[in-house]
């Protein structure tokens, strides 16, 4: 997205940041790019100080979807002198820089970073699976990660009392997984997920190839296609399922007596989805539970079988992505990562002031979306390059504390979207569904974000 100077790109950024589940925070706040320092002058203290330069950090990031991939460009901007990623809500800017830039690696047990947030299209859509390339970006194709280590594997083990993890390669081949030092530590590996909601290879090719089979069999399901669970993903693929393919039978079956249950949003905002999704056509079975699938037929709760060509389950089966974090580090409750106001691992972790987690790893306030993993990522990189000024002039840091985030969410369903803003109220028709998705589920303004084009190639870092 480079400079995000271009009024229409601000514009649009900020209508999707202000509402979607793909979007940021306050809404009613206006950036004043002119709070940040001239990158000239920022840049220029690489060259003020004639001490000898400082030894090379090593920055690790865990993770390269959202959260990941905005910390690093995040990083990137402020050592090249720019500003963050432009949102409605930004971090306060930096007085000075570290003398000698840091070595970066991404490790990610994917070859490349996918727009989650649009897989109820991807997956449901016939035109779209012609297009699942552009919903899945390999670490390869982007230009900016060209200067930066990127590995393939699976993370088993962190250390932070040493600063130091033991991952096994993607293609180890049996192998004993490898030790990685580093001086600063960014955990961004999400939530783990059930397919169809997620992936489930770590390899593009396989996910194209996942999807048009999904895809084909969603086309040639003679009777009900049926999802189950009412939660945000739930109705959105039953929603999409339905327009992409109107010809069919679609039932969203939820155990619940209101939809999105779960989510702390007001009773308005549930009965509007309720009512946009039986608008569409979907037919909605609440108080409902599937108790056995077998040969084409569900067993309900409510004594009743239903003949169904297609089951997708978006039940709530997911789980953080932090099992090879020490326990120290972890809400026992939830798994998540007890992270601090500056994002920081708590204190009772060794270094935990050279360790992050940002994303929907964290345990934090808000509806887990991907705009709050977007800015958790802005204030990490800020923090992280704070504390690497602090640590070549021997002072105590001056971080900067994330906000609290209260409950927001936008659903698109089929043509419209239903919203909820504490500060903006309550909304919905087909304006919010073009403003926070586009006509693509958020595909253009995520990967905007991310300085990713829609068409398979990607934009340098700052240009726009």
């Amino acid at each position: 997205m480079g400079s995000l100077v271009s009024s229409l790109r601000w514009q649009a950024f900020e209508s999707f940041f202000s509402l979607s589940r793909a979007g940021s925070l306050f809404a009613s706040s206006t950036l004043k790019l002119s709070s940040f320092p001239a990158p000239a002058t920022v840049a220029a203290t690489y060259l003020k100080s004639a001490a000898p330069p400082p030894q090379q950090k090593h920055v690790v990031i865990i993770g390269g979807a959202y959260a990941g991939l905005s910390t690093l460009i995040n990083i990137q901007k402020l050592l090249s002198g720019e500003p963050h990623v432009a949102s409605p809500y930004s971090p306060p800017a930096l007085s000075s820089l570290p003398r000698t830039p840091p070595k970066i690696t991404i490790l990610d047990e994917r070859d490349g970073v996918v727009h989650t947030v649009g897989t109820p299209l991807v997956h449901t859509s016939p035109n779209y699976a012609k297009t699942t390339q552009h919903f899945w970006k390999k670490y390869e194709d982007i230009p900016y990660l060209r200067g930066v280590e990127v590995l393939q594997g699976r993370v088993e083990s962190v250390h932070p009392d040493r600063k130091e993890l033991l991952y096994v390669p993607a293609d180890s081949d049996g192998e004993k997984g490898k030790s990685l030092a580093y001086d600063y530590l960014v955990c961004a590996t999400g939530l783990k997920r059930a397919w169809p909601v997620q992936p489930r290879t770590t390899k593009k090719e396989e996910f194209v190839r996942d999807t048009k089979k999904l895809v084909e069999e969603l086309i040639d399901a003679k009777d009900s296609v049926v999802v189950v669970g009412g939660g945000a993903v739930g109705t959105e693929f039953a929603a999409e399922l339905k327009l992409t393919q109107p010809e069919k039978r679609v039932i969203l079956i939820h155990s619940r007596n209101v939809l999105l249950s779960t989510e702390p949003l007001p009773d308005e905002f549930k009965a509007k989805a309720l009512e946009l999704l039986e608008e569409a056509g979907v037919e909605v079975m609440l108080n409902t539970r599937v108790l056995d699938e077998s040969a084409g037929e569900l067993q309900l709760s409510t004594g009743a079988t239903l003949k169904a060509s297609h089951v997708l389950w978006c039940v709530g089966r997911q789980h953080p992505s932090t099992t090879y974090l020490p326990a120290a580090a972890l809400d026992a409750k939830s798994g998540l990562v007890a992270v601090s106001s500056t994002l920081n691992f708590p204190s009772s972790v060794a270094n935990s002031n050279a360790h992050y987690a940002v994303g929907d790893i964290a345990r934090w306030s808000g509806i887990k979306r991907v705009g709050s993993a977007l800015l958790m990522g802005s204030f990490a990189a800020r923090n992280l390059v704070q504390s690497m000024v602090a640590e070549e002039n021997n002072e105590e840091p001056k971080l900067a504390e994330f906000p609290e985030i209260p409950p927001m969410l936008v659903l698109a369903l089929g043509k419209k979207a239903v919203g909820y803003h504490q500060a903006m109220g309550f909304t919905f028709g087909e304006e919010p569904l073009k403003q926070s998705f586009g006509d693509d589920l958020g595909l253009s303004i995520c990967w905007g974000c991310l300085n990713l084009e829609v068409d398979g190639t990607a934009t340098q870092t700052g240009e726009n």
